[in-house]
C-alpha cells in the first residue's frame, strides 16, 4: 500500500520520507481506503506549499503529514463518522470516559481486543489511572449492547472488536489528530552499556514484549524510546509474564529484537535526512 503514496508523491516530484509511509501504512490498518484519503490529502497539502513557496522542502513533511490527517477525519465516510459519534456524545456532550476506551481499542495492533489489555494502552496515551477495570467493563458492555446497532462487538468473554472493522483505523487516525506531539516523539534511552546478563526470554515472551512495544504510539521512531511509556511497558511485561526483569535488560532485549527485524522502527538503508525531521 506504501506505493499508493509513492504513485502520488512521484506525480508531483516529490519524495515521501520512510515514516511518513510508515505510519499512513499503519494506521491505515490494512484498507486501501485510508491510505488513498491520506495521500490525496498529503498531496494536496504539499503542492499548496509548494504554490506559496516553491523553494521549500521538495519532500512530504511532518506538516503535510499532519494535515492530511486532519482533513482525513472530516472526509471520512459519513457511516463512520456517525457511528463514532453516537457512541462518544451524549447530546452536545463529549463522553471522555467512552472516547478513552474506544483509543485504547483502537491502539491494539490486534483486531480483538482483551479487556486487560485495554488500561495499558490508555496509559500510554492519555497517562493516567483514572478508569478502573470495572468503569472500563461498565462501558464495553454498553458498547456493546446485542441487538443494537453497537460500535463494539463480544468476541468471547473478555475480548471484543469494533463492529465495523474499519473503526479500528478510523479512530487510530482520529488519535494521530489529537495527540500529534505523542506519536511523532522521539527519544533515546541512556541504556547503550546495558547487558541482558542472564536474561533468556522464551519465544512466548519475546512475542509479549513484540506486543506490548507495538502499540507504543512512537514505535516508528528510529531509536527505542525512554520515557514514561517504556516505564509502563516494563511494568506490563512483568505482569503479563511473571518474569522479574531490570529495565536494563528488557530494554537489551528490545534491541536485541530491533537487531532481528521484529521491531517495525526504520531500518538504516531506509533512512534519509529528510526522515529525521520526522
Amino acid at each position: 500500500m506504501e506505493q499508493i503514496l509513492h504513485h502520488g508523491a512521484y506525480e508531483l516530484g516529490a519524495k515521501v520520507p520512510f515514516e511518513v509511509a510508515q505510519r499512513v501504512v499503519d494506521m491505515a490498518d490494512g484498507f486501501p481506503y485510508f491510505v488513498h484519503l491520506m495521500a490525496l490529502n498529503m498531496c494536496s497539502a504539499y503542492a499548496d506549499r509548494r504554490e506559496a513557496n516553491s523553494s521549500g522542502d521538495t519532500n512530504f513533511t511532518r506538516d503535510d503529514f499532519q494535515q492530511s490527517v486532519i482533513k482525513a477525519v472530516s472526509l471520512a465516510e459519513q457511516t463512520l463518522r456517525d457511528s463514532y459519534m453516537d457512541a462518544v456524545r451524549d447530546g452536545n456532550r463529549e463522553k471522555s470516559a467512552v472516547t478513552k476506551v474506544l483509543d485504547g481499542i483502537a491502539l491494539s495492533q490486534s483486531i480483538e481486543v482483551l479487556t486487560d489489555d485495554i488500561g495499558y494502552n490508555l496509559r500510554l496515551i492519555h497517562k493516567s489511572d483514572d478508569l478502573t477495570k470495572r468503569q472500563i467493563q461498565s462501558h464495553i458492555n454498553h458498547l456493546s449492547k446485542a441487538g443494537e446497532e453497537s460500535i463494539l462487538s463480544r468476541v468471547r468473554p473478555a475480548c471484543y472488536k469494533f463492529s465495523d472493522p474499519r473503526m479500528h483505523a478510523f479512530i487510530r487516525i482520529r488519535l494521530q489528530e489529537k495527540f500529534p506531539e505523542v506519536f511523532s516523539g522521539q527519544l533515546n534511552l541512556p541504556f547503550d552499556s546495558a547487558s541482558s546478563q542472564g536474561v533468556d526470554l522464551s519465544g512466548e515472551h519475546r512475542d509479549l514484549l513484540v506486543n506490548l512495544y507495538s502499540r507504543i504510539p512512537h514505535h516508528t521512531a528510529e531509536s527505542i524510546t525512554y520515557s514514561d511509556d517504556f516505564d509502563i511497558l516494563h511494568e506490563e511485561f512483568q505482569r503479563q509474564s511473571g518474569e522479574s526483569i531490570s529495565k536494563q535488560s528488557l530494554w537489551r532485549q528490545l534491541q536485541n529484537l530491533r537487531k532481528a527485524g521484529r521491531l517495525r522502527i526504520d531500518q538504516p538503508n531506509l533512512r534519509s535526512t529528510e526522515s529525521k525531521l520526522w
